[in-house]
């Protein structure tokens, strides 16, 4: 079964509110937080740690010591069936939670320049997204964070651009890569109020609906 939670982190905007939160919060995390520069990304950060303490809780995970992958995907060392991915756009966290291997991305509807959209998708993907979405930056935000749920599946970081992802698929959702056999994702894709979520995984039981954390 897989748990995707998402938070609005607007309301952390309180400084009393964060400094709440964050002293709940484990030294590593703490650390995290504290080393960002931007108010904003410190309450994402935070937000994004808030989840997945949430998620672990729930889990009954007690041991949540963390090693980082090649790429810098963060694991636990001693639940060996317990995965986690985290996510942040805009004034949105999330966390996805899983017995299997996940990959998640969350983005703030955004709008895609020409020079962007043609870096990152391919011709067909651009062509099949103006004929479908009457606002085309609605489609190229979900296009994204499928391709990008899917380097974070693998934990690739940038070495899997992007535009190397092709989207063959729109309903439902498939992909393939040269670089790795994603024949077996599949993909749950959420609506936000000004934004998308989508969970990526090979096994496992999408939620109907995202749990939604409130701060306050």
């Amino acid at each position: 079964m897989i748990r995707i939670d998402v938070t609005d982190t607007r309301a952390l905007s309180d400084a009393a509110l964060f400094e709440q939160w964050l002293r709940r919060m484990p030294a590593e995390r703490q650390e995290k937080v504290n080393a960002i520069r931007f108010e904003k990304g410190k309450r994402l950060s935070l937000a994004a740690g808030m989840l997945l303490e949430q998620a672990l809780d729930a889990a009954q995970v007690t041991d949540r010591q963390m090693a980082y992958g090649e790429n810098g995907k963060p694991y636990l060392t001693a639940a060996e069936n317990v995965f986690f991915n985290l996510s942040h756009s805009g004034h949105y966290a999330v966390c996805a939670l899983s017995s299997h291997d996940i990959g998640v991305d969350v983005e703030h509807l955004r709008k895609f320049r020409e020079n962007l959209i043609r870096r990152v998708f391919l011709p067909e993907e651009v062509s099949r997204i103006r004929e479908t979405y009457d606002n085309p930056d609605e489609g190229f935000t979900a296009l994204w964070t499928v391709k990008e749920s899917v380097m974070k599946f693998f934990g690739t970081g940038i070495r899997l651009m992007p535009e190397r992802i092709r989207v063959d698929s729109f309903a439902p959702l498939r992909v393939s890569c040269e670089d790795y056999d994603c024949a077996a994702l599949r993909f749950a894709q959420y609506p936000l109020e000004d934004g998308v979520l989508t969970a990526c995984a090979a096994e496992g039981e999408f939620p109907e609906r995202v749990s939604v954390m409130s701060l306050s």
